[in-house]
């Protein structure tokens, strides 16, 4: 029954998608829903930035962010700092495009609200996947550029980990934390996939398993938390990695969609990439920020299971597939295009 609710939710959620790409082939634009997604994206941002503006920053470094973070509009952290992490390169893309002064002025500041919402969020997740995002968009346009920004990355973290204030920095940024109990959650979702690698254990049916494959003792502190986020999160599959909850509830055939989905992403953007090359300057960009989307949200995936299929969560799943919408409505316009060129 649980998996018959998530197959509904799936199939609703599938329509919605679906009714974004009629829309981008009846209207033949892009730019309308591009500009939505950065306005949500600001939005949800905002709101994050909103609700610690009572918070005390000296308690923040002292007594660490983690009592701190806030999810905004969405009740979860990690959710609203996945809307920041697609929406980032499109930002991006629009800084290149537009010549206009005042239009570079308000992206800037746009990407500043942003790099706030993600401080806010303290989503290391979220800030790792924009990094590598952005030195991904660098390296294909400048590959001089992109190695200078690792450079000056690495110099920057190593004055602050010299800085007197190391301390309550890294505390503030949650590194003393470490993976945040990930990992025993990774080894938790790999021994379920052992014993059950063929079928898994059933969408939705995770946290009904996750205490028989507990690696820490029920009776201690980690086993407690455990137990107190299966309770807040309903049994929500938990493992905190994309392929890991595709895995662990649908076994070995899991596994094949979950590394079957970034393939055919990819497969299309590299498609994307050279046939957009000939086509024009924009649109190489706009195909190079779709693509820099897919890089920094599979790069998430490995710390996030959310935010790429949530088994129905509507609300923060649109994001990406909005834009995997159009990375195939590009798709389709590039080869129609190159096929008309041709003739």
């Amino acid at each position: 029954m649980k998996g018959i609710e998530i197959i509904l939710k799936e199939l609703y959620f599938f329509f919605i998608v679906f009714s974004f790409y009629v829309y981008l082939y009846l209207k033949k634009s892009t730019s309308p829903i591009i500009i939505v997604l950065m306005i949500s994206g600001l939005i949800m941002s905002l709101s994050s930035i909103i609700n610690l503006k009572d918070t005390n920053i000296i308690d923040l470094l002292m007594r660490g962010s983690a009592s701190f973070r806030t999810g905004g509009l969405l009740s979860n952290v990690n959710a609203l700092s996945g809307y920041i992490v697609v929406v980032f390169p499109l930002f991006i893309f629009y800084l290149f495009i537009k010549n206009s002064r005042i239009l570079k002025i308000l992206i800037l500041l746009g990407l500043a609200v942003l790099s706030l919402g993600v401080l806010a969020t303290i989503s290391r997740s979220a800030g790792l996947s924009i990094i590598i995002g952005l030195l991904f968009f660098t390296y294909i346009l400048n590959k001089r550029a992109a190695l200078w920004i690792v450079f000056s990355v690495l110099i920057v973290v190593l004055v602050l980990l010299i800085l007197p204030t190391s301390e309550m920095i890294l505390s503030a940024l949650r590194i003393e934390q470490g993976f945040s109990q990930r990992d025993l959650l990774w080894e938790l979702s790999i021994r379920m996939f052992k014993d059950n690698w063929l079928l898994g254990v059933g969408p939705g049916l995770w946290g009904l398993q996750m205490f028989n494959y507990s690696p820490v003792l029920q009776d201690s502190f980690i086993g407690y938390l455990f137990y107190d986020v299966n309770v807040i999160t309903e049994g929500f599959n938990n493992s905190h990695n994309y392929y890991l909850v595709f895995m662990s509830d649908l076994g070995i055939g899991g596994l094949f969609l979950s590394l079957y989905l970034p393939f055919t992403f990819f497969s299309i953007a590299k498609e994307n990439l050279k046939l957009s090359k000939l086509f024009s300057n924009e649109s190489y960009l706009l195909n190079l920020a779709l693509t820099t989307v897919g890089v920094s949200m599979f790069i998430r995936a490995f710390f996030e299971g959310i935010s790429i299929i949530t088994f129905g969560w509507v609300a923060i799943d649109l994001p990406f597939w909005v834009i995997f919408s159009i990375l195939i409505y590009n798709n389709q316009f590039l080869k129609k295009s190159e096929e008309f060129n041709i003739s």
